[in-house]
């Protein structure tokens, strides 16, 4: 007697089924993010606010100048545009990410990056573990003090060698950085990008109230750095549970990475000594730009091009080359450079349709019709909602900011809460919204494509929404004001 596949069972059939399904592609994913916002324009009124020079010379808006204006709804030509348009709005992004694509493989033509993962990895084999707290704690420290979230972009090929010499993966190096930094930046103990930004258009003390965010940042951190370890511990013991097994790329990593401990020890030679001793003075370049300077990406991206270029010529490389190397860069992060471009086609959308402020105006006004008790928990889900089409921590606070302060007063929210409503859901959807252009540019740098990264991260997510949500009742009931 023949035994019975399991695909002829009804049981066998329906996993074969479930087992076929798979999140579509990026682009499909975004693509009908941008044609739903181009549908929107011709239901959802045009409206706006008229825009008042805020704190610091920047432009925010008035809450009491909303009127309805004239339709604009999206055109067959407009959604045609908003790709391209998309991609030149981001184009900072995109730059950014192609040239720290390019600096790194200069870097590992050089030598030196095998070598240093080689004398890590040797270091901490037999405590690989610790390496996730410690680096988490400084990353998350970094970016609740500064607010830059966007050094993620920086961090994730610094440690992704060293994480797969370390026998994990690429979703975790991604996790130690995307995870911390967010982790501090949504916390926002003394971070002018969320706090301090919202503290001033709330008109309260600049990072008063630091007692409950510190708080929330040690038991935001605590929890990711839990999360990462306890994933991080099971690819090591069983690296086919790692989300990426099977993976050709990853496997290329770890036939490049892990021979660190199975071989003979490497030396660097002494032109490789003097490229690592310049790479060090360019990160410390680099720090002060960022921390004295107000360096962005643009500045960033201009010095790793230099970066590159000097380093790769100490190192003994010809100008072909680095020029090669380059090259292999740009198109190793290809992918998710495009995405930073495409996925800011939604907001391109919504702000041609003139739709922007009616949606932010339409998510003031469904708050304030919730129960008092449940008013800050819903500024913190209407701010989750909006991080959506507007990523940005600073351009989010200026939107949403000038409206959710006074109608905290109307329905007995403090402007503390509101504020901590605004930068918890701000930070952490930061993570996890395909739209965030730094976030999709930094999964690329890792080589982790988006549909396996929300399958690590989305029970964090929800564990991070769980801890916000505690944290903002809280505040409610003792009526927190700092």
């Amino acid at each position: 007697m023949t035994k019975p596949t399991p695909s002829n069972s009804p049981t066998g059939a329906q996993g074969s089924r479930r087992s076929h399904w798979q999140i579509p592609h990026i682009y499909v994913i975004l693509f009908v993010f941008i044609a739903m916002a181009a549908v929107a324009t011709y239901f959802v009124p045009a409206g706006q606010y008229e825009r008042v020079p805020g704190p610091e010379g920047r432009t925010t808006i008035d809450a009491e100048s909303f009127q309805y204006v004239e339709q604009n709804p999206t055109s067959l030509v407009d959604f045609m545009l908003a790709i391209p348009n998309g991609l030149m709005s981001a184009g900072e992004v995109v730059f950014f990410t192609f040239m720290i694509g390019g600096m790194f493989m200069v870097l590992r033509r050089t030598g030196i990056i095998e070598i240093g993962v080689d004398k890590l990895s040797r270091r901490f084999a037999n405590q690989s573990l610790l390496m996730i707290p410690v680096l988490m704690t400084v990353f998350a420290l970094v970016a609740t003090i500064i607010g830059t979230q966007e050094l993620a972009l920086v961090y994730v090929p610094v440690i992704l060698p060293l994480m797969i010499a370390l026998r994990f993966d690429s979703v975790t190096a991604a996790a130690v950085a995307l995870c911390a930094t967010t982790a501090g930046f949504a916390s926002g103990v003394l971070n002018p990008i969320n706090t301090g930004l919202g503290q001033q258009l709330s008109d309260l003390p600049l990072y008063s109230g630091f007692g409950l965010r510190a708080a929330a940042f040690a038991i935001i951190l605590g929890a990711a750095i839990y999360f990462v370890m306890r994933y991080a511990r099971q690819v090591r013991d069983n690296p086919e549970a790692s989300l990426m097994a099977g993976d050709e790329t990853e496997e290329e990593k770890r036939s490049l990475y892990q021979h660190a401990t199975d071989e003979g020890a490497l030396t660097a030679n002494g032109r490789q000594k003097l490229a690592a001793l310049a790479t060090f003075a360019f990160f410390g370049l680099l720090v002060y730009g960022v921390l004295r300077q107000g360096w962005f990406m643009m500045e960033m991206a201009g010095l790793f091009i230099i970066m590159g270029i000097v380093v790769g010529l100490i190192a003994g490389l010809s100008t072909t080359a680095i020029s090669e190397a380059f090259n292999k860069g740009f198109r190793d992060v290809l992918v998710g450079a495009m995405i930073a471009g495409v996925a800011r086609g939604v907001a391109v959308v919504l702000e041609d349709g003139q739709i922007m402020d009616t949606l932010v105006m339409g998510l003031g006004s469904l708050v304030g019709e919730l129960p008092t008790m449940l008013s800050a928990i819903g500024m913190y889900f209407a701010q989750l909602a909006f991080n959506f089409v507007v990523p940005s921590g600073s351009g989010q606070a200026l939107v949403t900011m000038p409206i959710m302060a006074p109608l905290s007063d109307l329905i007995g929210v403090t402007r503390q809460t509101a504020v901590l409503a605004f930068q918890l859901g701000d930070g952490m959807g930061n993570i996890l919204y395909p739209t965030s252009g730094y976030f999709m540019a930094t999964l690329a740098i890792a080589g982790v494509p988006w549909q396996k990264w929300v399958k690590f991260f989305f029970p964090l997510f929800c564990l991070w929404v769980a801890i916000a949500i505690g944290f903002l009742a809280f505040a409610q009931a003792i009526q927190w004001a700092g």
